[in-house]
């Protein structure tokens, strides 16, 4: 009895090609849905976190980060809304007495005078302010 000559690539039945051609949409499929980073889920869940320790404002740069990785995705709109209306009431709600709370909104006013009290109020650099208010307007 001779021995079976091996087979070459093209030579296989048509039951093994299309075995392997399963495998290998099961496995693609699988790394795609699981395995794979989701980018736009751990933005989310980074978001959800600064919110929930209210860190407003990191939490309205990563709502801007999402919003350029995916700029017509809905769920960025509404991040960059929440951060936006998170942020007014954390400002609407500050307590007075802890002093001036300064948000990107409001410009300090740099010619007012020092209340009269033991200590003066003193306000941010003016060209400081600028360059930061010149970064906002980039976004």
């Amino acid at each position: 009895m001779q021995p079976r000559p091996k087979l070459r690539p093209w030579q296989l039945s048509l039951r093994t090609v299309l075995i392997a051609i399963t495998l290998i949409c099961v496995a693609s499929g699988v790394y795609a849905h699981w395995m794979r980073p989701r980018k736009l889920e751990l933005l989310v869940e980074e978001f959800n976190e600064r919110i929930d320790e209210r860190r407003y404002d990191d939490a309205y740069e990563i709502a801007f980060e999402a919003k350029r990785a995916y700029p017509k995705h809905p769920v960025t709109e509404l991040l960059v809304e929440k951060a936006k209306f998170a942020r007014q009431i954390a400002y609407n709600e500050r307590p007075i007495d802890r002093g001036f709370v300064c948000y990107p909104y409001v410009i300090p006013d740099s010619t007012q005078e020092p209340a009269e009290t033991e200590t003066a109020v003193t306000f941010m650099n003016m060209e400081r302010w600028e360059a930061i208010a010149a970064k906002w307007k980039q976004r």
